[in-house]
């Protein structure tokens, strides 16, 4: 609930919009009206987006523990949930464990906040772009926009893409086998 409320927070604060075709984000929350950096915008508005996924994976996980709880299963993390009514060695083994699952999407996905921060400047050619009419509006209505590219060709941005994807890769082949596996047991 935490993270969703920093969502929430981050998301008002800075009001993206994707502007298609282009390569563009233009964002007129409170934060962009001042003179922060790009670089730093973009990193809270991933953090705020980034930052629900371990959560919401770690429940996953938890779902599964539920699921597979009666059949004695080679992947389940131990024999008890994380309530008050088990013993304390149970309880610390089960959240270690999920911890340690927390953790692991949580950094996995966690690089693509430094990814968003690092390679979320304008391209060389942003200036140019930006006299283009369907940008020059935005640009001039006083928020901040984002330009990383032409159609379809984020120079620097791109590079951030293709983590995302690996990211998506790495992360998800044990996501979709908890699911697979939930629903197989059931």
């Amino acid at each position: 609930q935490i993270f969703l409320i920093v969502y929430d927070i981050s998301f008002f604060l800075l009001r993206i919009y994707a502007v298609a075709p282009f390569s563009a984000l233009y964002c007129e929350g409170p934060l962009c009206q001042g003179s922060i950096p790009k670089q730093i915008l973009l990193t809270i508005l991933a953090f705020g987006v980034i930052a629900n996924l371990p959560c919401f994976l770690t429940v996953l996980v938890r779902v599964h523990q539920a699921v597979t709880r009666e059949i004695h299963s080679a992947w389940r993390l131990s024999d008890g949930m994380c309530s008050i009514n088990i013993c304390k060695h149970i309880l610390f083994n089960f959240c270690r464990k999920l911890f340690a699952i927390f953790s692991f999407f949580g950094s996995a996905i966690g690089v693509n906040v430094l990814g968003f921060g690092f390679f979320g400047g304008d391209s060389e050619d942003a200036q140019t772009l930006v006299q283009q009419p369907e940008l020059q509006w935005l640009a001039r209505r006083g928020g901040t926009l984002f330009v990383f590219g032409d159609f379809g060709k984020p120079q620097h941005f791109r590079y951030e893409m293709m983590l995302m994807g690996g990211t998506l890769l790495f992360v998800g082949g044990p996501v979709v086998f908890f699911f697979h596996h939930s629903l197989h047991t059931l």
